[in-house]
This record gives C-alpha cells, structure tokens and sequence, in this order.
C-alpha cells in the first residue's frame, strides 16, 4: 500500500492516542518522509503557494512571529503530503483510499457513539480526535462525514459492483446515522452538500433541485428537525453567529496582513463574546470557527483572497464526473468537507487535514498553469522545519517550583517569545506580587489589560494594587471596570465600595455595598477565570460593612 495512505489511516486513530505536540511533530515528519520519496511535483498543491508565502510576510509583520511556526508546519506538511500524494497516486491509490476512508470512519463512530454513550452525552461528544489537549465532537464528525459521503458518491457511480454498492451504502447508513446522533449541523449540511453533488451528477441540477427540496423544507418546516438543526435546547445555539462576528470584527482591527498565523486569540480578545450565565467573558478563543474566516482574521482580507484562490482552485475536479467510484466518492467526500470547513476549523489537526487533501488527491487533477519542482535538498531542509514547528508552543511552559526569581526568569523569557500573551503577564504580575514587587506587577497587570481588556480579573488586580498604594480614584475606577464587565463579580463590587470609602464618596459606598448584597451565589463555574468572578467569601461582606462605619482616610 502507499506510504501515504498508512500515514492517513494511522494519523487518523492515532491523533487520538496521541494528542501531545511531539506526536503531532511526528506525523509531520513522516508526511516529509513520504513525500521525499515520491515525485516532487507540486501538483494542485502549487495554487496554495500564494496563501502560505503570505502567511509568512504576515506573520513577520506580526507582534508574534513565533505563534506562526506550528500554523506554517501544520499547513507545510498538509500541502507536501498534498504534492506527494498528487504525483505518485493513480487508480489503484484510489480504490485503497476508499477502503482506508471506510475502515477508519467506521472506527471512528464507533469509538465516538461509545464515548458519548459512556460520558451520558449525545453521540460522539467527546469522540477520538485530539487536537492540542481538546476533544470536539466536530473532529469526529468530520472524518465519518468523508466516509459517508464517500460511501454514497461511490455507490451510486454507475460502474459501481454489486460489493462496491452494499459497501458504500453502508458507509453511507453508518456515518449519516453517527452525524445525526452527535449533532453537528456542519456536518449535516455537509452530508447534504455530498448528496446535492451526487445527484447533481446523477440526475442533473434542475431534477436534484426537486430532489432535495422536499428533505430540505422538511428539516427547516418540521418543529422537531427544526430545532435539531438549530440545536434550540443549547444555552448558546447562536453562539457560532456570533462567533463569526467576533472574527469578522479582528480581521478588520488588521485588514491588510492581520494579526499574523497562530495569533487569532490576540483579535478575538478584543471583540469576545459575551455568554448567557452569571460569567459573561469566561470563553477565550483560538480559533474563528470557520477556516476562511480564521485566514482573514490572521493574515488579513488579503490573505483572505489568496486563501479563498486555493480552496476554490482545488476544488475544480468536482465539476467534472468522476471516472470511477472511488473517484466520484472522493468527489463527494470532498464537496461535504469543504462546506464544513466553512463553519469550523478543522484543518487544524493534522489528520483531517490529510484526510481533506488526499480526497481531493483522489477526486481528479486540478489544472495548474505552471509547476513548482522541489529540490530533494531543500524538501530535507522543510522536512525538519515541519517537524519542528508543532513543538514551538513549548516556549509558553513556564510552570514548575523553584525560587520566585527562577520562576519570574522562565515567565520573562516566554514573554521574549510571546510578548502580547495575557496569561503569561497574568503570571508573571502574580510572582511579582508575592515578593513585593507591585510596581512591577502593576505594569504587567495594565500590559495584560491592554491585550484583554475585556478580562474583568486584570481591572480586579489593578485595584487592588491601587487600594494598597491608596489612589483610591484609581482603585473605585479600575473595580466599576470589573464590574461592569462582569455584574456578577461581587468581589469587585465590594472593592470599589471600599475605593469610595477611602475617597470620602461615602454615599456612593454604601450603594455599591447594598448593590454587592443583592447578587446572588452562582457556584462553582469549574474555570479559573469564572471561578474568581463567582466566588462568595462568607465574611467578605460583614468586614466591608464594618470598614465603611469607620472615619474615611479622606475628608468627602
């Protein structure tokens, strides 16, 4: 079998197994390792050329090149298996990819609907597929969504066998059966994308538009397909929406090269989004949830268009009617995965990233007006760059024991690295705080700020800070930020109601006092973040109301 489908099945369970960087640092290795003994052909690969030399003017241009190294990588190693996979696949290849796509989709759901079952979720709500330290269902039913539509393109290609059909169909039954059960709208409309592009092939557009008319006004129509669809009994069925805003909105802070690849969170905590609940900013992004919206907001409106150039480019095959099953079933594979990719990230873990590429490998030739031939010296040199890249995150470690002035060295040296990273200022502040240094832990607590400033806990700490060298102007302002940011925060209510105490506002105390007395005691939230917001000191309240009974510090 070709070394680039053992890579693809492999990756796909293995990024399960092995969810750690250096795993994923491997997998890039061994994609340059098949791809430098294969045909060096760019191939269709070459259209996405443009996007990724951009990214790399963009990251450069960026307040964190060193974010850009595992989005490079992971994109570097997607486009050489690509490239690889392109030149040296034929017929043969094809038909195997089939059976690799089915096996480990079937896998996949299995494993999916028993963690789900296990967890008391809906099917697949944990699933397999690792990316980083997350599991989201959404990986899972992205690998049995190519598997289905795979199964229903190859089964109903004319030239399909009587074994080829009862497989495909089963395929198709198997994965539209897990897609529904995990609930995934992106994949249900995927898979309806998939059958759109079979029948299309099939019976023609005006006689499919029929075809699928009825199911589709059935699922918008129906109340109970409806509100599946729309998932009406999740507490944040429009937070996707609003999540596309939120990107739309950093991609404008950064329209022409963006807040550079690996960077995305940098834009989103200036435009996050509010939750329903007693903790409004708790959710802290990486991702856009769409791949296209993901490129404009890192590399730009610019690179937005290059991005859009490669995608649409590679997708030119499925105009055309496969010539055999297995490429029809790649056709449709590829058509359901490309309209996920439009409402989520998913490329974004190596595997699937493979498992997109190749099936675009095996749907047919995109024409490329030139070709780029890659030097076996050069592919070596890229080969150990890919798999380094993934690791680069490692820098952000800066956890362990020690004297504090070890640990503020390891938080400082990071921050050389990653100078706009919020959390790593948060750390740092907190250690300068514990050995008295708070001139210093002020600046890194304003420094975070500046990057979040909708993180309510930074305007907490700052007046605190402020309390303790008595500006307490200073102090009332920075807790009515953390408050007004989060209602619920009664710790910053009761801190600016001892800033105004000590401000001689001793009226406007009082208020703020009673204002903290009415909020009620959420509970455990289970995130640090939320949990600071949420917490209750039992006595916090009776030592505040006896503090504003005392003389001010200051005259009204």
């Amino acid at each position: 079998m070709d070394a680039g489908l053992v890579i693809l099945f492999g990756s796909l369970l293995a990024q399960g197994a092995y969810p750690m960087p250096w795993a994923v640092a491997a997998v890039a290795a061994v994609s340059w390792w098949a791809a430098s003994r294969a045909p060096l052909a760019s191939g269709a690969a070459a259209w996405w050329l443009p996007w990724l030399g951009w990214s790399v003017l963009a990251a450069a241009s960026s307040s964190q090149p060193w974010a850009a190294v595992p989005v490079v990588a992971r994109w570097g190693a997607a486009l050489l298996f690509f490239a690889a996979a392109s030149a040296s696949w034929r017929e043969g290849e094809r038909r195997r990819w089939l059976t690799v796509v089915w096996a480990a989709g079937a896998v996949l759901a299995v494993a999916g609907a028993w963690t789900g079952w296990r967890t008391g979720h809906y099917a697949g709500a944990h699933g397999l597929i690792f990316s980083g330290t997350s599991r989201y269902y959404g990986y899972t039913a992205f690998a049995v969504l190519a598997a289905a539509a795979a199964g229903l393109g190859a089964a109903t290609h004319p030239s399909a066998d009587r074994r080829l059909r009862a497989a495909g169909f089963a395929a198709a039954a198997l994965g539209t059966v897990y897609v529904a059960g995990s609930r995934s709208r992106g994949a249900l409309l995927g898979l309806l994308a998939a059958a759109a592009l079979v029948a299309v092939r099939r019976l023609g557009a005006a006689k499919a538009a029929l075809l699928l008319a009825a199911p589709l006004a059935a699922a918008l129509l129906v109340p109970a397909s409806r509100d599946l669809l729309l998932k009406k009994d999740s507490r944040y069925q429009w937070g996707r929406v609003d999540q596309w805003r939120a990107a739309a909105a950093a991609a404008m802070d950064a329209p022409l090269h963006g807040w550079g690849p690996g960077n995305y969170r940098l834009g989103y905590l200036r435009h996050p989004v509010a939750a329903e609940g007693p903790v409004r900013y708790n959710l802290v992004s990486d991702h856009a949830h769409s791949e296209p919206l993901q490129a404009a907001a890192e590399t730009g409106w610019a690179g937005l268009v290059l991005w859009a150039l490669g995608f649409l480019l590679t997708l030119t095959p499925l105009l055309r009617p496969g010539p055999d099953p297995a490429s029809a079933g790649a056709a449709a594979a590829a058509a359901g995965m490309a309209v996920m990719l439009l409402g989520d990230n998913l490329l974004q873990v190596p595997a699937l990233g493979f498992l997109y590429f190749s099936a675009l490998v095996c749907a047919g030739d995109a024409a490329v007006p030139w070709r780029v031939v890659l030097p076996r010296r050069a592919l070596l040199a890229s080969g150990f760059l890919l798999t380094a890249g993934p690791l680069a995150p490692a820098a952000r470690e800066t956890g362990g024991a020690g004297p504090v002035e070890a640990r503020v060295w390891r938080a400082a040296h990071a921050l050389a690295f990653y100078p706009e990273d919020a959390d790593l200022r948060a750390e740092l502040a907190l250690l300068y705080e514990s050995g008295g240094g708070y001139a210093g832990a002020d600046e890194q607590w304003a420094r975070a700020q500046a990057t979040a400033p909708f993180n309510a806990v930074y305007a907490f700490r700052r007046g605190l800070l402020a309390q303790r060298r008595g500006d307490w102007e200073a102090a009332q302002r920075q807790h009515a930020r953390a408050a007004e940011l989060e209602p619920a925060f009664r710790d910053a209510r009761l801190g600016r109601a001892v800033a105004l105490w000590g401000a001689g506002r001793l009226a406007e105390a009082r208020e703020e006092l009673a204002a903290a007395k009415t909020l009620a005691d959420p509970g455990p939230q289970g995130y640090a973040y939320a949990d600071i917001v949420a917490a209750r000191d039992p006595g916090a309240l009776a030592r505040v109301e006896a503090m504003l009974k005392r003389p001010s510090p200051r005259k009204p």
